[in-house]
């Protein structure tokens, strides 16, 4: 990808990383958090906010990702206090950059399925913070059992500089959804945490993680597999609704069906419902 400015956005892109330029600084709100205070202000350390939408990617996945992020900083300024949101991108724009400026990983799974994950990088260092967002799926590892989207928050972590010193998601399974994909990008935490003597990491569920504790994986571990489980009941549920609200019989040679608009000829694939054995 050659470098490019767009103006509407404000935004300069190279090779999936956004050099954003911030509309305002990082401000803290009053009781705020003593501890994100002085990794992110008195160290200098950046806060790193990772966002991820499995709807494909495709525009409208792309903006759940965004989203996904928006909602984060909005958890964050509730939870510690510290304002982001109006300095950061907005949802068009990191939208936008998902979009058209991330970068594609093509994979396959050890039984050749292929799949992709597309990510892009903001850059936001001048204003004390990065943004990672990425879509596509976290709930299959690729042939090499190497899980792409950690691989990508791992290796994020590692080149920002300087070194971070409070990350931050929604949940934890929007890093993994494997019993041990989270491990690279923990790995990285864990190295971070070594050599600068502190880090900070903290999602909706869990809040401030336990990095290092020997015994803190098996929870990662569980949080991955429960997240896992919850969107194939989500998944399972969306398909018995759709077949509830399906018709059972043609009626002037149409059929009710539960989509929300008709599709065009050559996309859809009619199948009876079969009344017996």
């Amino acid at each position: 990808m050659t470098s490019r400015h767009d103006d509407k956005f404000n935004l300069v892109a190279h090779e999936g990383a956004i050099k954003y330029l911030p509309r305002a600084d990082i401000e803290f709100a009053e009781g705020y958090e003593e501890e994100v205070y002085d990794l992110v202000v008195n160290q200098k350390r950046p806060a790193a906010f990772l966002a991820r939408s499995s709807i494909g990617t495709s525009m409208r996945g792309c903006r759940a990702a965004a989203n996904d992020a928006y909602e984060l900083l909005e958890w964050v300024e509730r939870t510690y206090g510290m304002k982001v949101l109006d300095s950061a991108p907005t949802i068009a724009e990191m939208t936008d950059a998902l979009r058209h400026h991330g970068y594609e990983v093509r994979s396959k799974t050890r039984d050749g399925t292929p799949f992709t994950n597309r990510y892009v990088v903001f850059d936001c260092l001048e204003a004390g913070y990065t943004i990672t967002l990425g879509v596509g799926t976290v709930a299959v590892e690729d042939e090499d059992f190497e899980p792409p989207f950690p691989e990508h928050v791992a290796r994020w972590l590692r080149e920002t500089t300087p070194t971070p010193g409070a990350i931050f998601m929604k949940r934890v399974d929007r890093l993994a959804r494997t019993e041990f994909g989270y491990i690279p990008a923990y790995k990285e935490m864990v190295h971070i945490k070594e050599t600068t003597g502190s880090l900070l990491v903290a999602d909706s569920q869990l809040f401030k993680w336990k990095v290092g504790d020997p015994d803190f994986p098996k929870v990662l571990s569980a949080m991955c597999l429960a997240g896992a489980r919850s969107a194939e009941e989500l998944k399972q549920g969306r398909y018995r609704a759709q077949r509830r609200r399906t018709g059972t019989k043609m009626v002037n040679g149409k059929v009710y069906t539960a989509l929300p608009h008709i599709c065009p000829p050559g996309f859809m694939l009619y199948l009876e419902r079969k009344t017996g054995p």
